[in-house]
């Protein structure tokens, strides 16, 4: 769970400081920047597993996935060797396992990452980027209510808790020092004893030190690795979500909803663990289709496949293939609510798209309940998941809490003596937010989403749209008011 995150240099992206909650909802217009921060918070997971370079060149570009790596620098500064910092704030879960299937104990789960790379110019077949800085160290639980400023009760919070005992608790898990003029990064031992650090030199490492962890060397470093790995950046295709699961394929939903039947059949088959599952499911899919029975999987023993079908009241069957788009999107997040292997950080673009407006309450009342409930104690029943979405659409924001909501604003500032736009991420008057940061977005620019429609005709050459028809005049809002 990231609970803050600092960015400078990704994209157009600056001095950007966004405390995140259980449920987060990013909106502003095309081109603000929301896309950008869930890149950047996709560079950061990859970073977990693949090379820097990599990383960079998984993450889109203008037109999709990028050829070129540097497209993650800022384009508008003029300086060679850029640079890009982040710092993340984050919980991870207290015990991981390591590719060998050992298992690790974290020492502290209240942690700190630290990642910088410059741009540098690519030789003999050098990456054209180098980490400078890496660092792993940890809050002390002790400061933790100050430091989580939402809402949360102390039950929660203890059941994340983890912190060493004993003498000789380190400061860092990983750290960045200057040894004889060079950047040396070393990876330490848990543990009471000091331990024998790893260094490595900083301008040879093609990916981050934590993405080397292991459970018998650093296992707080390497919960903090499968934390990041486990990001989603969820992308749900129709295509996907229609396609029967081979008897032996994975049994659980990828980014694209692929494995959607797979997935249901492993929760209904879980029996006393996961009782109801299948008509927990159906009743939710009510909240958006009104004539839903039920859902089960069958099993095609001839093809070896599953596929999903849904009943109406009627007695129809309906496989998936033959539901909406939209109804698909609002069954695979069901499917999540219910499924325990879903923990960490959700990230999903616009979910208000196949969505009537009608019914996009239920859709936001869904993604708050896929993400923990931060009143109880974390465990099987109340997974540690968070969900952040962004959104262009006012019907979104007139749904999400005062509390979840961060308005994406445009700032110009003066960079190296030029001028540069850049996103600031705002929350609301009187909220959490504005306490921890002491600003808050002006009202007149949440107008747009709470009034988008302008009741009047400012160009006669127009064919009257429907909003100008006077028999609807009445039951829209008027900015005129607000506007003197």
């Amino acid at each position: 769970m990231i609970t803050r995150l600092k960015i400078d240099g990704f994209k157009n992206l600056r001095n950007v400081d966004l405390h995140f909650s259980e449920f987060t909802c990013v909106a502003g217009p095309n081109g603000a920047g929301k896309s950008n921060l869930f890149d950047a918070i996709q560079f950061l997971s990859l970073t977990a597993s693949k090379t820097i370079l990599e990383a960079a060149l998984a993450i889109r570009g203008d037109g999709g996935m990028s050829s070129d790596p540097s497209h993650i620098f800022c384009f508008d500064d003029p300086t060679s060797g850029r640079r890009i910092d982040f710092r993340v704030e984050m919980i991870v879960p207290k015990v991981a396992y390591d590719d060998l299937n050992q298992e690790a104990q974290a020492t502290f789960t209240f942690l700190v990452y630290e990642l910088s790379i410059v741009e540098r110019e690519a030789r003999n077949g050098s990456s054209p980027m180098q980490i400078v800085r890496e660092e792993l160290t940890y809050h002390p639980w002790s400061k933790a209510a100050g430091l989580i400023p939402f809402s949360h009760s102390l039950a929660w919070r203890s059941s994340l808790m983890q912190a060493g005992t004993g003498k000789g608790r380190r400061e860092f898990f990983i750290s960045t020092q200057t040894e004889s003029g060079n950047t040396v990064i070393q990876r330490h031992q848990d543990g009471g004893s000091r331990g024998k650090p790893f260094p490595a030199l900083a301008s040879n490492l093609p990916r981050t030190v934590l993405s080397t962890a292991n459970a018998s060397e650093s296992p707080t470093a390497l919960c903090a690795k499968r934390e990041m790995e486990s990001w989603r950046f969820l992308a749900l295709e129709a295509s996907s979500l229609r396609a029967p699961d081979d008897f032996n394929g994975p049994s659980m939903m990828d980014p694209h909803g692929r494995h959607m039947p797979a997935t249901l059949n492993r929760l209904i088959q879980s029996g006393e663990a996961n009782p109801g599952v299948a008509d927990r499911i159906a009743q939710r899919l009510t909240e958006l289709v009104e004539n839903v029975k039920g859902i089960r999987v069958e099993p095609d023993n001839i093809r070896r496949a599953f596929s999903l079908l849904v009943s109406d009241h009627s007695g129809n069957e309906i496989p998936a293939r033959g539901l909406s788009d939209g109804t698909l999107r609002f069954l695979a997040l069901a499917i999540i609510e219910e499924d325990p292997l879903v923990t960490g950080v959700v990230c999903l673009e616009e979910p208000e798209n196949g969505i009537h407006p009608k019914r996009l309450p239920a859709m936001i009342a869904l993604l708050r309940d896929i993400a923990v409930d931060t009143r109880e104690p974390c465990g099987n029943d109340n997974p540690l998941r968070q969900i952040i979405i962004n959104t262009h659409s006012p019907s979104v924001v007139a749904e999400v809490s005062d509390d979840s909501l961060v308005i994406v604003v445009d700032r110009t500032a003066y960079y190296q003596d030029r001028l540069v736009h850049t996103p600031s991420f705002i929350g609301l008057p009187d909220t959490w937010r504005h306490k921890v940061s002491g600003e808050s977005v002006a009202r007149g620019l949440l107008l747009p989403y709470l009034n988008p429609i302008r009741a009047r005709l400012e160009d006669q050459r127009n064919p009257r749209r429907v909003a100008d028809r006077d028999d609807l005049q009445m039951l829209l809002p008027n900015l005129d008011s607000q506007e003197k």
